[in-house]
């Protein structure tokens, strides 16, 4: 499966080029790119020798064209946004892959979309009682804890039927997040 990655996004208080999530699927305005993409993993499984789950960054160019930027030969984050739409669990299939078992695996096709997104802090906060955020967001600190500015407070997740829908879910979350941050008692705890 492929997603597209959310980078220095500003609603979730990303800057540069700082990871802040990603949205699955990728729009059908890239499904081009699945051909191409495709063919570069089964080019890196025979030369690198890789088995199991891999990720591969890119960036588009100018020309629309795929320019790599690494090889992660791991589990990564985005997976957990594709694991639904399969059949089993990503982990067991990649023990299978490398065991030499797997069969092919295809995605089931879903209408809707998916988000996940990191929450960075905007100010130096302190988190509130975070009990409620239990089975809603996940990476969850502990109630109190200092957050400094620019560090990840949790993630949050977003559906919708569109992108646009979807990313207005998970922004909404992020908003849910940042209003119950204490910023103001920060320094306070510092002193401490």
């Amino acid at each position: 499966g492929m997603t597209r990655q959310l980078i220095g996004d500003e609603l979730l208080g990303g800057s540069g080029f700082k990871w802040c999530g990603n949205v699955f699927p990728l729009s059908p305005a890239f499904a081009g790119l699945a051909d191409v993409i495709s063919q570069w993993g089964e080019k890196m499984v025979g030369h690198f020798g890789l088995k199991g789950l891999f990720g591969i960054d890119f960036i588009l160019g100018g020309d629309e064209r795929p320019c790599l930027v690494e090889i992660n030969p791991r589990y990564t984050a985005s997976m957990e946004l594709i694991e639904p739409y399969v059949n089993m669990p990503l982990l067991a299939l990649h023990k299978l892959a490398c065991e030499g078992k797997l069969e092919e695996v295809s995605l089931v096709n879903t209408s809707e979309c998916v988000s996940k997104g990191i929450v960075y802090a905007k100010a130096d906060s302190v988190t509130p009682d975070t009990s409620s955020w239990l089975g809603v967001h996940a990476d969850i600190p502990f109630p109190g804890e200092s957050i400094p500015k620019g560090s990840p407070v949790c993630s949050v997740f977003g559906k919708g039927i569109s992108e646009g829908g979807c990313l207005f879910h998970l922004y909404e979350r992020a908003n849910e997040v940042y209003r119950e941050l204490r910023s103001d008692d920060y320094h306070e705890r510092r002193k401490d």
